[in-house]
């Protein structure tokens, strides 16, 4: 039922425990903030911007991620690791901040709130754990590169700036990303090392479902110059387009060498910028005439000046080809990049799991065992 309950708050990317070098989505841009941080100071309530102090979805996300109350300044342990108060504080805070950004989610509960961040939480303890055991050190000079990199982010972006202190990332927490950063590429290393082979049956299993994409379409080699003179359009205006059509394909006719320069220039055409390649033409592709015209041509020759309902069509013709399935080998690399981030974090998943299960872990948070205890019953 956990995974089923912070699955919710983690599709909206607030889980923080990702894999760091594992293939991620696209970034986001971070919102344009609507009130200030100071620079290097945790946001606190009195940061929220005005305009969200009054609203259902402020006043739902100031109960939700309420820091709740603790007798001192540990709120969980693992082994001898400890959680500070602080710890929770800023993760409960990065949550809330992102949220104001995403919009807060249907179904999204107080205990949802405290059991996904303190999970988070004893993650990153079971994360040192993990790194001792597969030998991974931190090195001193990749947090400092980590850390000049995000700092020279952070001035080229203010709104990024800004809303990485909103969400609580001084100094001091940026330091501690970054160790946590530098310490899960080294995992992701070592565990890419020993999965080898699972990221290899992934792969091939991920080939075997996929081949259509892998699949070559057989036909005969296409480039086009695109001239766009629709029947209806004024007469005058269609000659003039019939005009340019055919001085461009006496120029390609000269020079057949030249064509994709000539449709980079003059093409109104969608493939313009690949120079007019529009890839290998099936025969059942295009229309019976169109084909034919294409199919009728000797590689390297510049077709007859083509006219159609939308226009004028400068035509050239390449080599032709066979449909055939590409074979894994040679697509192997791009395949195993699509795979391997999900391999890797679901095989380091497994074995922080496994680890959790060893491990003494307590928790010091009344409210959450109140929850808890509520929910069972």
């Amino acid at each position: 039922m956990k995974q089923e309950r912070w699955a919710l708050v983690a599709a909206l990317g607030l889980a923080t425990a990702a894999v760091a070098g594992c293939p991620k989505p696209e970034e986001k841009k971070a919102p344009e903030p609507t009130a200030e941080a100071q620079p290097d100071q945790p946001a606190s309530a009195s940061s929220m911007p005005a305009d969200h102090d009054t609203s259902s979805v402020a006043v739902g996300l100031k109960s939700l991620f309420k820091m709740p109350e603790i007798t001192g300044d540990v709120v969980a342990k693992v082994n001898d690791l400890r959680i500070e108060k602080s710890d929770l504080e800023n993760r409960l805070r990065n949550t809330q901040v992102t949220l104001l950004s995403n919009g807060l989610p249907q179904g999204l509960n107080r205990y949802d709130v405290l059991d996904g961040a303190l999970d988070d939480l004893i993650d990153d303890k079971l994360e040192i754990i993990l790194a001792e055991k597969l030998g991974v050190e931190v090195d001193p000079r990749e947090v400092d590169l980590f850390l000049s990199e995000l700092e020279a982010r952070m001035e080229a972006n203010p709104a990024f700036k800004t809303f990485l202190l909103r969400a609580g990332k001084d100094e001091r927490q940026r330091k501690i990303d970054a160790v946590e950063a530098v310490r899960r590429r080294g995992i992701v290393a070592k565990v890419r090392v020993e999965a080898e082979k699972q990221v290899e049956d992934a792969a091939r299993e991920y080939y075997k479902k996929h081949e259509r994409d892998f699949t070559e379409r057989g036909g005969v080699a296409t480039w086009r110059v695109v001239i766009k003179a629709p029947r209806g359009m004024e007469q005058r205006s269609r000659d003039a387009a019939r005009a340019r059509a055919e001085r461009i394909h006496k120029e390609a006719k000269k020079d057949p060498d030249n064509f994709e320069n000539l449709a980079r220039t003059h093409s109104e055409g969608g493939k313009r910028n690949e120079g007019g390649f529009i890839g290998y033409v099936g025969e059942k592709q295009f229309n019976e005439t169109f084909t034919k015209a294409v199919y009728a041509g000797k590689p390297g020759e510049v077709l007859p000046l083509y006219e159609d309902a939308r226009g004028f069509q400068i035509l050239k013709v390449g080599k032709r080809r066979e449909t055939r399935l590409i074979p894994f080998e040679e697509r192997r690399e791009e395949i195993i990049q699509n795979v391997f981030g999900t391999v890797i974090r679901q095989e380091i998943r497994k074995r922080l799991d496994a680890l959790r299960g060893e491990q003494k872990i307590e928790i010091f948070v009344p409210e959450y065992h109140e929850l808890a205890k509520k929910l069972s019953n």
